[in-house]
């Protein structure tokens, strides 16, 4: 939601499905900063990953592979979790995660474990079967990626790699800005409609 939030704070929600040429600016001689190209391309990337994702939803008759996937992704990736911290990762309620965790728990891929240092608490911990579910994900994954990139050269590949990885930390650390500035906008905006 935040990523969508985002995307859609410099413009509407038509500016973020229109291919690449209809973000040129109206000047012939002005062309727009390289935030705003990014912020226009991201935000076209948002709009088709939604789509794949409700394409994806409307064959297998449901949205939850995408969920149950994430939470896997977290446990095999971050070790043992609690269902909290699931639940932050995902970004989440807590609900949300213990129904993705009951549903990966009855497919044989997590288990729950006491937490040794709570004995109060449980971990979600991957079994064998689930980290070999995870493998045959990420295999697929990799794959699909590597032939939609198959055009691309090596140096290119490597670049890209470099500078989403430090878009996506620097997309990660302004989150908090971002959502402060949010806060702040309804807040003002609550106030304007009670004078």
């Amino acid at each position: 939601m935040y990523l969508y939030a985002l995307c859609m704070q410099s413009g509407s929600a038509a500016e973020t499905v229109l291919p690449p040429s209809d973000t040129a600016p109206s000047s012939p001689s002005a062309s727009p900063p390289p935030s705003a190209r990014i912020a226009a391309e991201l935000g076209r990337l948002v709009h088709s990953v939604s789509r794949f994702r409700a394409s994806v939803a409307g064959a297998t008759g449901g949205d939850s592979d995408w969920l149950l996937n994430l939470v896997l992704t977290v446990v095999v990736r971050g070790g043992p979790a609690r269902v909290s911290t699931l639940a932050e990762a995902m970004q989440t309620d807590q609900s949300t995660a213990s129904r993705q965790v009951a549903a990966l728990v009855s497919q044989g891929l997590v288990e729950r474990q006491p937490d040794p240092q709570d004995g109060r608490a449980c971990l979600v911990v991957a079994t064998p079967a689930g980290l070999e579910h995870y493998q045959a994900h990420v295999a697929r994954r990799d794959q699909t990626y590597a032939e939609m990139l198959s055009r691309w050269s090596e140096e290119d590949q490597e670049r890209f790699a470099d500078l989403f990885a430090r878009f996506v930390d620097d997309f990660d650390d302004h989150r908090a800005i971002f959502l402060a500035e949010l806060s702040q906008r309804a807040s003002s905006a609550g106030r304007e409609d009670t004078s």
